[in-house]
């Protein structure tokens, strides 16, 4: 039980930092992670090079690592 209160406190910090992401990455994890889009398709819906799909992830999952840590201190 104590690992699925941990799992569920853990869940709700990354959904909070997820919010109070700037929209242009905020955006693109949601769609890349909820609905399972691919870069590409993310991409075509924002009209942004696929790369830009990719680096706003890559910083995005930066960001995340970098809030949650903090959270844990």
């Amino acid at each position: 039980n104590e690992i699925h209160v941990s799992k569920l406190d853990t869940e709700n910090k990354i959904i909070f930092v997820i919010k109070s992401m700037k929209d242009s990455y905020r955006d693109i994890f949601m769609l890349k992670y909820v609905h399972g889009l691919e870069n590409e398709e993310i991409a075509k819906i924002f009209g942004i090079k696929e790369e830009t799909v990719r680096q706003r992830i890559s910083r995005g999952k930066k960001m995340l690592e970098e809030k949650l840590e903090g959270m844990e201190k």
